[in-house]
């Protein structure tokens, strides 16, 4: 099997079968996710402008994804919303492609990258969103558009590279505010590059202001709005619609609790009685390995029969990967330090070491802001592997680095986690699989 995973073409075939498992997925499953984007969608068609704040739950949201799927929407049959899903499953499947092509470039050893790659194409939270009516689906293009660009621009930083990242960015920040984490690296690193590569500091200068100056041109619409009407800047739809059922805390518990017998024993049940509802990080894993919450789809069959099982086993198999994540999340924050340490001493950089140290960066910031916001407004909605959509190349990237690391400690080791990783990629498929079939029979 591993031999398999060795060859360099694997990874276009994981490829494929990514793109062929969602187009199955979006055949039968449902368009719309409980937070019912559409009805912002149907708001603009019906009004013919954006709502204000307190006028919808979802009106905090900024504009982007709204106004690109209006088309979509506005000869769409209002309950199907297929063909407004049509735009989701394009993205989706483009977002894909654009993480296989960065991926190749990030990763050298043939076998690890094939590994990780697992996750983007068949990981079944990743992949669900990417095709729900919703502006997840945008934002995880985003986070992998931004991460390219970066990439491209590190490794040859021409004008044209950073204008087209000036407005990627002001775009993802005018679709989601999950991307304010990445304003300040952005930033960073165009600093960095044209300190770098222009004798004249005032070059510099004109080209940091030019960039930010776009960047918040395209993204500030939603923050302008906020001050606007609300004076305030940032805000969230609970700070107007609290959902006080969605409370979690109960003190050190929620940090400390990771009960993965419970989560086994009920892997498809999410209830006031589950051990998740009160445990952060249970909660994360959860919700990124398998269908945990019952209500986010109509592909149930995993949720309320045996099938469900399925789920416990995923989880099983997902522990070794996740603590290999870990491994290499750890050992990337240690190289970063090191990097920014020889910045600051101005004993250079290379573009691959910077590079490496904002993928890092970002995906820490991203996770910290998710983190903050979920204990801020204390909902157990926030700790969803969803939120790490958008920072999936980041995530694959960390993940490989765990992989490589123990291939060269202990090839066992390697073996037994690289095959818990194949198995539960495997039994994604398989899910998703009956779950299809089941809606085409007899769901």
């Amino acid at each position: 099997m591993l031999r398999y995973f060795s060859r360099e073409k694997t990874l276009f075939h994981l490829l494929i079968a990514g793109c062929v498992l969602r187009i199955m997925v979006f055949l039968v499953m449902n368009a719309s996710n409980p937070d019912q984007h559409h009805e912002v969608l149907r708001f603009i068609k019906e009004f013919h402008r954006l709502p204000r704040i307190r006028e919808l739950f979802l009106a905090t949201h900024p504009p982007f994804y709204y106004l690109v799927a209006l088309p979509f929407y506005w000869f769409d049959d209002p309950v199907s919303l297929k063909l407004t899903q049509l735009l989701s499953l394009l993205i989706g499947t483009f977002n894909l492609y654009l993480i296989y092509k960065l991926h190749q470039k990030l990763v050298a050893d043939v076998l690890v990258r094939n590994l990780a790659f697992l996750i983007a194409a068949f990981n079944p939270t990743f992949l669900a969103y990417s095709l729900y009516v919703s502006n997840d689906t945008m934002a995880f293009l985003m986070g992998t558009g931004i991460l390219y660009l970066i990439y491209l621009y590190v490794n040859n930083p021409t004008s044209q590279t950073e204008i087209f990242l000036a407005i990627v960015t002001g775009l993802a920040l005018l679709t989601k505010t999950t991307f304010l984490p990445f304003i300040p690296l952005v930033v960073l690193v165009v600093l960095l590059m044209r300190w770098k590569s222009s004798p004249a500091k005032a070059d510099v200068v004109i080209s940091l202001v030019a960039f930010v100056s776009i960047v918040f041109f395209l993204g500030s619409y939603k923050f302008i709005e906020n001050k606007h009407y609300e004076h305030k800047f940032f805000l969230h739809n609970l700070d107007f619609f609290p959902l006080n059922h969605q409370a979690t805390y109960k003190g050190i518990e929620n940090f400390i609790n990771f009960n993965l017998w419970d989560l086994i024993t009920f892997p498809g049940e999410f209830n006031d009685d589950h051990a998740t509802r009160y445990a952060y990080f249970l909660t994360f894993y959860a919700t990124f390995w398998y269908k945990h919450i019952d209500f986010e789809n109509n592909l149930n069959l995993g949720n309320y029969t045996s099938f469900k099982y399925i789920g416990s086993l995923i989880y099983i198999f997902g522990l070794l990967p996740t603590l290999t994540f870990f491994g290499g999340f750890f050992i990337k924050i240690k190289d970063s330090i090191l990097t920014v340490w020889d910045i600051l001493w101005g004993k250079g950089f290379s573009s691959t070491g910077l590079y490496k140290v904002f993928l890092t960066a970002v995906f820490t910031l991203s996770f910290l802001a998710v983190f903050g916001a979920g204990i801020k407004y204390d909902g157990w909605s926030f700790f969803h592997g969803r939120f790490l959509g958008h920072v999936m190349v980041a995530l694959l990237f960390i993940m490989a680095v765990g992989f490589s690391y123990l291939k060269k400690l202990s090839t066992p080791l390697f073996n037994i986690s690289a095959y818990s990783l194949i198995i539960a990629s495997s039994l994604h498929v398989v899910y998703f699989v009956v779950e299809s079939v089941w809606e085409v029979i007899g769901g």
